[in-house]
């Protein structure tokens, strides 16, 4: 597991791997102050069909951070994003990106047994 802050606690980010799967754990403010770190944890997330972003602690996503998914979603065959706070969820739903990738409430990610 890796982790990186930027230094006054607005974003948090870990990574790990989980069942088969890469899992990078999000936290507070995901925009531009954020954003080299989260490119980097997703270039040196292990290569699995799924990626799971979970956003249960993220309190606010801007484009850095949809970009950061869209690129994804075209790199990971199965892009999830677990437990996003409504208005992260609208964020997802607005910007369309909802479209390509999952969105679970809970850690049952779906998809991850094979249905």
């Amino acid at each position: 597991m890796s982790s990186e802050s930027n230094g006054n606690g607005h974003f948090r980010i870990d990574a790990m791997q989980r069942d088969g799967e890469a899992r990078i754990v999000l936290g507070g403010e995901i925009d531009l102050l954020a954003r080299s770190a989260l490119y980097e944890a997703l270039r040196a997330a292990p290569e699995h069909e799924r990626l799971v972003l979970d956003m249960t602690q993220v309190s606010f996503l801007d484009s850095t951070g949809l970009g950061a998914i869209a690129r994804a979603a075209r790199t990971w065959a199965t892009v999830t994003v677990l437990g996003p706070s409504p208005a992260v969820r609208r964020t997802l739903q607005v910007s369309g990106i909802d479209q390509v990738i999952l969105i679970a409430d809970d850690d049952e990610v779906p998809g991850a047994d094979g249905h």
